[in-house]
């Protein structure tokens, strides 16, 4: 199982994860998280930039603000632990 993470920051490098959230979940491989991966942040977030190399998505918001889309595995320990 696959979900959808968002991470915030100032840079994709400065993230702070305690603004870690889970946007979508319980997809069953991650073709098809990236899919509609790509579908939500088009709509939320159309001038996101798809960084292909890192499957990942970054939009910097214009009062400097970031946010970082990911496609993750469903790790059941971290889940129980929060």
């Amino acid at each position: 199982m696959y979900h959808i993470v968002r991470v915030s920051g100032r840079t994709p490098a400065r993230l702070d994860v305690t603004t870690r959230a889970v946007i979508a979940s319980g997809f069953f491989n991650a073709s098809e998280a990236r899919e509609s991966a790509f579908r939500w942040v088009d709509r939320y977030f159309p001038g996101a930039t798809y960084q292909a190399d890192r499957d990942r998505w970054w939009i910097q918001e214009a009062e400097g603000s970031g946010h970082l889309f990911t496609i993750e595995p469903h790790s059941t320990t971290r889940d129980v632990a929060r």
